[in-house]
């Protein structure tokens, strides 16, 4: 009996070796070893954002804490620096581009910034932003402080159960804030030891 001529003659023409090559690229593939292009919607994670909207800095780009550290401080403040905590560093930056960062060294365990020291450095993008900003706000009857960058001042903020010592100077495009927080009752502490501590940590400071 006769079945006729076979419909997959090809298959007799096909030298073994390429035929199983063509059955297994097709067959044999796995899909999921096949590199994939990357997708467009791929994107890097957007920045955090502080409370009042502003981007905030990651700790590892804040520079605040070079500009003193604990010999600067030991230095000025002597005993009163004997249980001094590392620099906590954070950092924000406006839709202006204007850069905020503060390194907080508490004084002691608790981590209170009612005793501590503050470096904040604010970085301005362009000569009118900085001069179209007051840079002595939050002190009280400051009072102008020579051979200190471009221009300086000093306050004692009298509040209630601490006394800050504050040391704003203006330098290039670029303002340094210096704060020493110490409780009201601490000895040997007034307005004049805390300036001249002060002064101190801002003249050993790299600005």
């Amino acid at each position: 009996m006769s079945f006729g001529r076979p419909t997959h003659g090809w298959m007799h023409a096909t030298p073994p070796a390429l035929l199983a090559a063509l059955i297994c690229l097709t067959s044999c593939t796995d899909p999921t070893q096949i590199p994939q292009t990357p997708s467009s919607s791929a994107s890097t994670k957007p920045p955090d954002v502080a409370r009042d909207g502003r981007t905030v800095v990651p700790s590892s780009k804040v520079t605040a804490c070079e500009v003193i550290g604990p010999p600067e401080i030991g230095e000025a403040l002597g005993a009163r620096a004997s249980t001094l905590q590392p620099g906590q560093p954070s950092g924000v930056q406006d839709s202006a581009g204007v850069t905020k960062e503060s390194c907080i060294y508490p004084l002691d365990q608790s981590g209170n910034t009612t005793n501590a020291v503050v470096a904040e450095v604010s970085t301005y993008p362009s000569a009118e932003l900085l001069a179209g900003s007051y840079h002595f706000e939050l002190m009280m009857e400051p009072e102008d402080v020579t051979g200190l960058g471009d221009r300086a001042k000093f306050a004692m903020n009298s509040l209630s159960g601490t006394n800050e010592y504050v040391l704003a100077v203006v330098s290039g495009n670029k303002v340094f804030r210096f704060l020493i927080a110490v409780p009201a009752s601490a000895p040997d502490w007034d307005r004049t030891s805390g300036k001249a501590a002060v002064e101190s940590l801002a003249r050993k400071a790299d600005i």
